[in-house]
């Protein structure tokens, strides 16, 4: 292969291998040790080694097994977060092993780099994944099965047609670049999350908070009867976004930052439809229903961790939110 080729095949599979790194392996391996296409890097051929192809096979019948059941998924991907960048690194090293060693370093670096974006949109997107239904396993079953076609049938392509694999690749990798921060938002949830349900076996949080005053500027300097942390979902301009869900004068209102600006997201009680609190294993929620300026039916929903259930509570008392069946 030539450099450009080379290159062209790496990326593919160093995208492949931040979500899968042993299906990956094994799918190049079988392709290089039943010869799918000719004039592998020598330092290539390692991978069809029967050692290579029995060590890539059993870890990835472990990992098929654990990335199926929730919470063990998120177990198994924090494991990996050092194991596939890095194995992607050394797959850019055997790819471009005869090549000038400043260019195969340069290509190492690029493909563990390629790989932490994959492995950490994969992560994210399970955590928020098994953080909105913890028991539900359907869709991870399912999210887990797309996975590893899709990892598959790249890691084939990049070996026997790279030009078409690599824009995939590329492809794939800016969608990744844009949506991975709000999924490893949502990871940093799930850790959080984890913490808050051991801490409130031992205290919760009943006090209402102390809104920063450039938030309390948007209430107009009144003092809420109630404040507390969340993050919210469906709510316009603030998805995915952390900040004070507050309930003054009989306004439901929620102030974040965005862009280092304070925004405000506020509803009167007489405009709220339906209200209802949903628990989870490690969450609750508060959803609101209701109508926006165009009379079409919205849905605004607000996340607190368990050791902030008080505060929740008061809030749902207030607003006469009901039980979710």
């Amino acid at each position: 292969m030539d450099t450009v080729k080379t290159l062209a095949t790496l990326l593919p599979l160093a995208l492949t291998s931040g979500f899968n790194l042993y299906l990956t392996v094994l799918v190049a391996g079988l392709c290089v040790r039943f010869g799918v296409v000719t004039g592998i890097p020598e330092s290539m051929q390692v991978l069809g080694s029967w050692p290579v192809l029995t060590v890539a096979g059993l870890f990835f019948m472990l990992e098929f097994l654990a990335d199926k059941v929730n919470w063990v998924d998120n177990v198994w991907d924090a494991i990996h977060t050092f194991v596939r960048p890095v194995g992607a690194a050394v797959l850019g090293v055997a790819a471009l092993g005869s090549a000038d060693p400043a260019v195969a370093v340069l290509a190492a670096l690029a493909a563990g780099s390629v790989a932490l974006v994959s492995h950490g949109g994969k992560a994210g997107g399970r955590a928020a994944l098994n953080i909105l239904s913890p028991f539900e396993t359907a869709t991870n079953i399912g999210v887990s099965l797309v996975e590893n076609v899709f990892v598959g049938v790249l890691a084939y392509l990049a070996i026997k047609h790279p030009y078409l694999a690599a824009g995939i690749a590329l492809v794939v990798l800016v969608l990744l670049i844009v949506f991975v921060p709000m999924l490893l938002r949502w990871a940093w949830l799930t850790l959080r999350a984890v913490v808050a349900r051991l801490k409130g076996f031992v205290s919760k949080v009943e006090t209402s908070y102390t809104l920063p005053a450039s938030h309390l500027a948007l209430l107009e300097h009144k003092t809420p009867e109630i404040a507390a942390i969340c993050k919210a979902q469906k709510v316009r301009g603030a998805g995915g976004r952390s900040g004070y869900l507050s309930l003054s004068d009989g306004v439901l209102s929620f102030t974040f930052d965005k862009w280092f600006s304070p925004r405000i997201w506020s509803l009167s009680r007489q405009e709220i439809k339906a209200s209802y609190v949903r628990r989870k294993i490690l969450i609750d929620m508060i959803e609101v229903h209701y109508d926006d300026k165009k009379g079409r039916a919205r849905l605004a929903r607000f996340v607190f961790l368990k050791d902030r259930a008080p505060l929740l509570d008061q809030i749902a008392q207030k607003i006469a939110a009901q039980p979710a069946k």
